[in-house]
């Protein structure tokens, strides 16, 4: 598209009427297959602008444009935001100014801007944060965990306070466990395998056997068939010997009956 087309664009997504059309009324913008096929939407805006002298298209396709316009200045508007967007020394030398530097990367940037910078799909309403608690919330269970109280829901109704101490819950070691196991399983009456011990080797797969079956096979096809092509040149210069020693008995007979 030329510079004509996107003031044409911006010029007529200025409109208040045609942006909501569009992008719709909120701060969020329209991304549904429905702004699309309406004939108000996109499609007239085709047949509005083409009328006014830009490029034959359809609906569909100044959608498109549409699209790639915005895309392009959000990338302009990221570098915008960024550190170091400013003018270099060279540019301000040059007499350069900041729009149209800005107008280089965008056409149109700051009236884009306008129209698309505040949209919550280019400027976030807020960004969140992770908010972890510390250990000590956590023990404790106190605000930042979501209780006010420290307290669990059945000492405020039982109304007993308790010392974080208290609200710990008692751990049991590893080997406590594993031996309890063990003792359960031992009880059963069922084999107990140490877990020191490593297990023994299993027997290979019937896939790697088939596998090493296909490795062997193919190895034989591939030897068999170089003594084969051994084979097929040895009898290739047997036969050129062969033709090579008529042809020279033909020629001495020629020579002597010339003779």
């Amino acid at each position: 598209m030329t510079k004509q087309d996107y003031e044409m664009i911006v010029t007529y997504l200025e409109n208040s009427d045609n942006f909501a059309a569009i992008n719709g009324c909120g701060r969020k913008t329209k991304i549904t297959r429905k702004t699309l096929t309406k004939v108000t939407a996109f499609g007239h805006m085709a047949v509005t602008l083409c009328a006014q002298g830009f490029v034959k298209c359809s609906g569909v396709i100044m959608g498109k444009k549409v699209a790639r316009y915005v895309y392009t200045y959000k990338n302009a508007r990221t570098f915008y935001l960024g550190t170091g967007s400013g003018l270099t020394e060279v540019e301000i030398v040059a007499g350069l100014t900041l729009e149209q530097k800005m107008n280089v990367k965008c056409h149109y940037f700051f009236r884009m801007h306008a129209l698309f910078g505040a949209r919550a799909n280019v400027e976030p309403p807020a960004v969140g944060d992770a908010g972890l608690p510390t250990d000590r919330a956590v023990e404790d269970g106190g605000p930042e965990m979501g209780n006010q109280t420290g307290r669990s829901a059945v000492d405020v109704e039982t109304n007993v306070v308790r010392t974080p101490q208290q609200n710990r819950r008692p751990q049991q070691s590893r080997g406590d466990a594993s031996v309890q196991s063990v003792d359960d399983v031992r009880s059963s009456g069922k084999t107990v395998r140490s877990r020191d011990r490593p297990p023994p080797l299993e027997r290979k797969t019937s896939l790697i056997i088939a596998y090493e079956e296909q490795v062997k096979e193919k190895l034989f096809l591939m030897k068999e068939a170089q003594d084969q092509k051994v084979n097929f040149k040895d009898a290739i210069l047997e036969d050129r010997r062969q033709a090579r020693e008529q042809r020279e008995s033909q020629n001495s007979r020629r020579d002597r009956s010339y003779a």
